[in-house]
């Protein structure tokens, strides 16, 4: 296959074609300044930026294959899908680059759903960065669903707590170490 023409299942709560987007089906996707893109190292699901894909995509750019459009959180026009893409058209000079926009569901961290869009196709995401990326949701998420977490990585849950165990056996502790600290002291021994 093409680099970058990747298949694969939507992310939860967009699996209706047009759910989350901006047009619908069938409608061309904007093409909008490449500067007007906003670059966001917080949701960036990877370690860092390969060059090694960016490079295969700018040659098949320069050949004339055509990509998927990246995709953009509406509002912000933050990356959540495409670096490699991104990066093909600033290497190539090209001024616009075809942009999709999709709202992040509230309930939802920016950087799990931009993993999850990363989790379907294209140069995935490694089991590291998904290590790393499910260590952060649940640390600053307390009370996020290891389910909902590991459907939007595409994984099972368990993979999910796995991958998070050792932010959830601090958190079990917390709760553990709350708890006794609470109901310890009485009257009497003070």
């Amino acid at each position: 296959p093409r680099p970058g023409l990747g298949g694969g299942r939507p992310p939860p709560g967009a699996e209706s074609e047009d759910q989350g987007r901006v047009g619908g089906r069938g409608v061309q996707p904007d093409a909008i300044a490449r500067g007007d893109v906003q670059l966001d190292t917080a949701i960036y699901p990877r370690d860092g930026w390969s060059q090694r894909p960016g490079g295969r995509y700018a040659e098949a750019l320069r050949a004339g294959d055509r990509f998927p459009p990246i995709i953009l959180e509406m509002g912000t026009n933050r990356l959540l899908d495409g670096m490699h893409r991104y990066q093909a058209h600033r290497a190539l000079g090209r001024d616009e680059i075809h942009a999709e926009h999709r709202r992040v569901p509230d309930d939802v961290p920016a950087l799990l759903y931009a993993a999850s869009l990363s989790t379907r196709h294209g140069d995935r995401i490694t089991g590291k960065e998904l290590q790393q990326i499910v260590r952060k949701v649940v640390a600053e998420n307390p009370d996020f669903s290891m389910v909902t977490a590991a459907k939007y990585c595409g994984v099972t849950r368990q993979t999910v707590s796995t991958r998070a165990s050792n932010v959830t056996e601090r958190r079990r502790r917390g709760r553990t170490f709350s708890y006794t600290t609470l109901t310890l002291p009485t009257n009497r021994e003070i």
